[in-house]
């Protein structure tokens, strides 16, 4: 599709409306709007996230990831969600924030991975750093 002469990429989900509990409802805590939250990546108008938006799938892009964090402490964040098939750190122009690719052996994993994990909390020495995770473009590519 086109949209202001740009061409907008459409992925059809499962549902197409989400309907929010009733205040009564005891699952009412199961689901939140996020609209106006500042966890909503994409609530601007013409934030360039918008154009990395990608379908669920087995892996996740990691960003943000302070420099002093190891391969292995990662790992151990993501070990109880689910078994991690690869990882591996992408190289960065910044010396002070790391990327990385991690995939699981399904994409449910790496969902309950992003919902979370992202915006997780790590304190440096020189204040807070915010995960940032999202799906992968191009998925796993092995070096």
């Amino acid at each position: 599709k086109q949209w202001y002469q740009r061409r907008v990429p459409i992925t059809a989900g499962i549902y197409m409306e989400v309907q929010m509990p009733k205040p009564t409802d005891e699952a009412q805590d199961l689901t939140k709007d996020f609209s106006d939250s500042p966890l909503h990546r994409f609530r601007k108008a013409n934030s360039k996230l918008r154009e990395n938006v990608y379908a669920p799938s087995p892996c996740l892009h990691l960003s943000n990831i302070p420099c002093e964090i190891s391969e292995d402490e990662i790992r151990d964040l993501f070990e109880n969600i689910g078994t991690i098939v690869n990882f591996r750190f992408l190289t960065s122009d910044r010396p002070d924030k790391k990327m990385a690719l991690l995939e699981f052996t399904n994409t449910s994993a790496a969902i309950c991975g992003l919902v979370q994990l992202h915006n997780k909390e790590f304190k440096t020495d020189t204040g807070k750093q915010y995960l940032r995770i999202s799906f992968s473009k191009a998925g796993f590519i092995q070096k």
